[in-house]
């Protein structure tokens, strides 16, 4: 296990470019597709705290997590985005968790497309995959780059540990630190 430590925050607003910068400094580079597929995993988290009626705060900050990982995404496709406040009361009558299903739904094809289309069929998937994220985002209350700016705040801060199998965990105080997980 490797311990990284944490990078210095950057000041403003966070931008897929700003992640994307970080997230190379802090892990290494790696590919769209690579990011992708670790993004799934943070949209899982995101469908167990909505579907086991996880507090407002912790599907908060799954919704920041899928953000982060997806705006590098963007960045790294060249796909250009800019957060989208979106506003308009008929998503809160379509249902969090529909509208968290969709969510999941397209990122799965965005990962199949990645695969077997070419890159701007992918491209308009994940411009929908973006789209849906914001929609429930805006469904939960909050505002996409304040949100993002205060969870990168906190990923910046934290030290992160490389596991045996390549991926990173950040450090839990109190939990483990860098020598217990080595162990």
């Amino acid at each position: 296990m490797t311990n990284i430590k944490p990078q210095t925050a950057l000041m403003g607003l966070e931008t897929p470019a700003t992640i994307l910068a970080w997230s190379v400094a802090t892990f290494g580079p790696r590919t769209a597709r690579q990011i992708a597929t670790r993004a799934s995993r943070e949209v899982n988290e995101l469908m167990t705290a909505i579907l086991s009626g996880g507090t407002l705060e912790s599907i908060h900050e799954e919704l920041a997590d899928c953000a982060i990982m997806l705006w590098q995404v963007a960045a790294l496709s060249g796909i250009p985005h800019r957060p989208e406040i979106v506003q308009t009361d008929a998503l809160r009558v379509v249902g969090r968790e529909l509208l968290a299903l969709r969510f999941q739904r397209r990122l799965t094809v965005f990962l199949e497309e990645t695969y077997m289309s070419s890159d701007e069929v992918a491209a308009t998937v994940f411009r929908d995959v973006l789209r849906i994220l914001e929609a429930l985002i805006f469904v939960y209350g909050v505002s996409i780059t304040e949100f993002v700016d205060t969870k990168m705040g906190i990923n910046r801060e934290r030290e992160w540990l490389k596991l045996s199998d390549g991926n990173y965990q950040h450090a839990v105080v109190g939990l483990h630190t860098a020598a217990e997980v080595a162990q």
